[in-house]
């Protein structure tokens, strides 16, 4: 093969990949590419009750500094949320009244301490990142996101707070990694 034919194939194959992920979208489906949560396919669902802790959801970031951050270091790509991001997915850790800790050591909630939750100073490129140490209340009408499967979620020990209203959905995993 020619160097052409190969960039040929490799657009192919992107353009291909592109429009895969943007027709799960729009079906009540995301990919999720990160490793927060099981990589792969998820089915989102509309919301039939209030959320609460551990729901596992679908959210769209809202434009602020940290999402920002986020999607300039590609920690979320840009897709079709309302400002620009994908959607992300997350576990519900805590809603609105609860209180957080967050220190060097890790996060605690209500008085809970909960394990693997040490903020990162340094992201897996040196770059430096903005743990929010201290204490909050979390809002009326908002939700605070921890994933814990790996140590170097990028949750609401760094974004803080989200709107309830952001969540698209209940997220269910349908071809995911374990």
């Amino acid at each position: 093969m020619n160097n052409r034919t190969v960039a040929i194939a490799a657009w192919a194959f992107a353009a291909t990949i592109f429009a895969g992920a943007y027709a799960a979208q729009t079906a009540g489906y995301a990919v999720n590419v990160t490793e927060s949560m099981p990589r792969g396919l998820w089915r989102i669902t509309p919301m039939t009750r209030e959320p609460r802790a551990g729901d596992v959801v679908a959210f769209c970031p809202t434009d602020t500094a940290p999402f920002r951050l986020a999607k300039e270091r590609d920690y979320i790509p840009g897709g079709h949320c309302p400002d620009g991001y994908t959607p992300v997915i997350k576990p519900i850790a805590a809603t609105a009244g609860d209180r957080i800790n967050v220190t060097s050591l890790g996060v605690i909630i209500n008085g809970t301490p909960i394990p693997n939750t040490a903020p990162a100073t340094r992201d897996s490129a040196g770059r430096p990142l903005f743990p929010q140490i201290g204490s909050v209340t979390v809002p009326a009408g908002s939700l605070w996101f921890l994933a814990t499967r790996v140590p170097n979620s990028y949750d609401s020990r760094y974004f803080g707070a989200v709107p309830a209203t952001a969540i698209i959905g209940h997220a269910q995993p349908v071809l995911t990694e374990r």
